[in-house]
């Protein structure tokens, strides 16, 4: 039922507000759209929430993290690994799955701190309240995928952040037996976080684009339009009722902010490749083919 829910209100709420507008009856947009934020404010619903999405979605396994750390170590040393983890760290979750469930699982658990904010592509965030809803029902403020949002998060020094880096394009790239990973915003992330001085960390999800069957149809012509911020994902949803609870692990990577995209690229193959044989032998995950690309 959760998988049927999930898009309903993500992507059915980004027409309730223009289509009321449309028809000179803004009372029922803005009516619902006040419900929703009442209820995301209420720790009942909250802790309803948590439940649904626990009882849906197991994590069954929390790698320890691996550090990538740049490949001449006596040019750029790596700092000590305690000063580290006391700065703010901006999360890069992935691959992206289909309506970022398995990140939203993610946000239940103490993986990611309460209170990081959450960056949510500007369409998604101005149009869909339900995109944003999930964030703050597990009490994380959210805001829009914006260099200007960033910056002023970041320069007070004071939050966390979590966002799915590779955005449409991870949703698009992904197939039955592909999982895809988008690089082209990591030295983005790597220099932002120099300069305001968080540490970067990426969020390796196995699994999460299991919960909606990913079909490659077009994959190309969708790959373009994914590029162009245009959402480009066919998808149909699957184990829609009864049978058991789909499955997530995670695996967390602390990157050096002057680590090579090419030497990223090379650690998250090697340990995905890794962790596969485990996932499948021990929790009968069934792993798809990792795939990384970037253009930089």
């Amino acid at each position: 039922m959760y998988k049927i829910l999930e898009p309903l209100v993500s992507w059915g709420s980004m027409f309730i507000l223009p289509v009321s507008w449309m028809s000179g009856n803004l009372v029922l947009g803005l009516g619902t759209l006040l419900v929703g934020e009442g209820l995301s404010m209420s720790s009942y619903f909250k802790r309803m929430v948590l439940r649904v999405r626990n009882a849906d979605i197991r994590i069954v396994r929390e790698f320890p993290p691996v550090d990538i750390q740049p490949v001449d170590q006596e040019i750029v040393p790596y700092p000590p690994v305690d000063l580290d983890r006391l700065k703010p760290t901006v999360y890069l979750a992935g691959p992206h799955g289909i309506f970022c469930v398995g990140m939203k699982r993610l946000l239940g658990s103490p993986l990611i701190p309460p209170g990081s904010v959450v960056m949510f592509d500007s369409k998604l965030y101005n149009m869909s309240w339900g995109a944003t809803w999930s964030a703050r029902t597990l009490g994380h403020p959210s805001a829009p995928l914006t260099h200007k949002s960033i910056s002023g998060i970041m320069g007070s020094g004071q939050k966390n952040i979590c966002v799915m880096p590779g955005g449409f394009v991870e949703a698009t790239g992904a197939t039955e037996t592909i999982e895809y990973i988008s690089l082209d915003k990591i030295t983005y992330y790597q220099k932002m976080c120099k300069r305001y001085g968080y540490r970067l960390q990426y969020l390796m999800i196995y699994g999460g684009s299991t919960f909606y069957r990913h079909h490659d149809v077009w994959r190309d012509a969708r790959l373009q339009l994914a590029a162009l911020d245009i959402p480009s994902a066919v998808v149909t949803p699957t184990k829609v009722f009864g049978g058991e609870a789909d499955v997530i692990a995670v695996r967390p990577f602390s990157i050096h902010l002057d680590a090579s995209v090419s030497h990223i690229s090379d650690q998250l193959k090697a340990v995905y490749a890794s962790d596969t044989v485990t996932l499948e032998r021990e929790h009968r995950m069934t792993m798809k083919q990792l795939e990384i690309r970037s253009c930089l």
